[in-house]
């Protein structure tokens, strides 16, 4: 990673496919197979539709990563930052591999991150449920007020189709 200016830019990084998976290429040939049942147009449509659901998977695991090189980068300086996950014996070959460098090595134990990355995803998964728990009373209110108006009105109009006879 590499901040200039505040923007920040990931140089290179590696991606094992173990929490992220081609769900746009998954989606779109299921849909596909699904799409069978229709003929050549159902199968067009069927590809798209899986595709573009994948595609909305694979953004939710794009954010997903996004969000940890995020909250490193409001700790970074202008300059490079290389994130490593290490197996040390002895911590001083890194140590001085770096030593030519104004580097700031810090080492985390992986199973406190681990840790803390699930908790955080946990919290995530919460939040958005009662984010998504909220916008749905609020909308029910919201719908429910139109009705409401829309009553009202008929009824006045009733009324007044009553009185005019």
């Amino acid at each position: 990673m590499k901040k200039e200016n505040g923007a920040l830019k990931v140089l290179d990084s590696f991606d094992t496919g173990v929490k992220t998976t081609d769900d746009t290429a998954l989606g779109g040939l299921v849909g596909m197979c699904i799409g069978m049942l229709g003929g050549p147009v159902g199968m067009l449509l069927g590809a798209g539709w899986g595709s573009l659901a994948g595609m909305t998977i694979d953004a939710a695991d794009a954010a997903d990563g996004a969000s940890l090189i995020e909250q490193i980068a409001g700790k970074l300086d202008d300059g490079v930052a290389l994130i490593g996950l290490t197996d040390e014996e002895d911590e001083s070959v890194l140590d001085n591999k770096l030593s030519n460098y104004k580097a700031v090595i810090a080492r985390f134990d992986a199973a406190v991150v681990s840790q803390e990355v699930d908790t955080a995803r946990e919290m995530q998964a919460e939040m958005a449920r009662q984010a998504k728990a909220d916008l749905r009373k609020q909308r029910k209110e919201e719908f429910k007020e139109k009705v409401d108006e829309k009553r009202n009105k008929l009824k006045a109009q009733f009324a007044s189709l009553k009185k005019s006879k």
